[in-house]
């Protein structure tokens, strides 16, 4: 998955937001019949919102907010949001992002699977949860810490 935006670098408040992906793009090919899905962003921009600092692990934590997605492969379709349906951006994921390594983590969350067609109904159903966890380098290289907080 790659993601263009900006990302607030240095102190920030907690519960503010840190940063806006203005697009996202995505291929996935495995599953159990070696999938080969296009993923493409809707409403945009998604908001990154920090709620959380791990001052032992120099991470911070939040939430991406706004998602809403499309897939397309050879042999199926299907759509990813939060539960106001497809097209409606509320679906959302926790992030982490560690100060040391720079890498953004996604995890968990409200997506769910919306009109899904083709070869892969059985294996993903509409209403089915999706997990989108990944975890992708940040560059350039971005420090977020609370107000106050230095490394």
């Amino acid at each position: 998955m790659t993601a263009l935006g900006t990302l607030m670098a240095g102190s920030v408040p907690t519960g503010q937001g840190v940063g806006e992906w203005s697009s996202v793009e995505g291929f996935y090919c495995g599953g159990p019949l070696d999938w080969n899905l296009n993923f493409t962003a809707g409403d945009m921009p998604w908001h990154l919102d920090a709620t959380s600092y791990a001052p032992a692990t120099d991470t911070t934590t939040g939430t991406l907010t706004g998602l809403s997605l499309h897939a397309v492969g050879s042999a199926a379709t299907a759509d990813f949001d939060g539960p106001g349906g497809p097209g409606s951006g509320t679906g959302s994921v926790t992030f982490s992002y560690d100060n040391a390594t720079h890498q953004l983590t996604l995890t968990g969350g409200n997506m769910e699977a919306y009109n899904v067609h083709g070869a892969i109904i059985g294996l993903l159903n509409d209403g089915d949860p999706v997990d989108f966890g990944t975890t992708m380098p940040v560059t350039p290289a971005q420090t977020i810490r609370p107000d106050g907080v230095t490394g």
